[in-house]
């Protein structure tokens, strides 16, 4: 089992396509691969935390037989939208 994560965590070196706060989350095993893109925040020592819970809860979940969740951060998302 592997898990990897890679991005621009900040606070500078995003471009257009990859902006700062930009995360990917890759985890294979026998089951197969599977990879997401995330867009966290500006914040380069709050985005290296979050790739660390993001990849540790994949691990949790695939050892557990979990699916892996389709949104690992609804409030966020939810903020930043309409509100409800």
């Amino acid at each position: 089992m592997a898990i990897a994560t890679t991005g621009i965590a900040g606070p500078d070196g995003g471009s257009n396509e990859k902006p700062v706060g930009t995360l990917w989350v890759g985890l294979a095993d026998a089951a197969g691969t599977e990879a997401r893109r995330y867009q966290l925040m500006r914040e380069r020592q709050r985005n290296k935390e979050l790739a660390t819970q993001i990849g540790l809860e994949w691990l949790r979940r695939r050892v557990l037989g979990l699916p892996l969740p389709d949104e690992t951060f609804p409030r966020l998302r939810a903020a930043a939208g309409p509100a409800r």
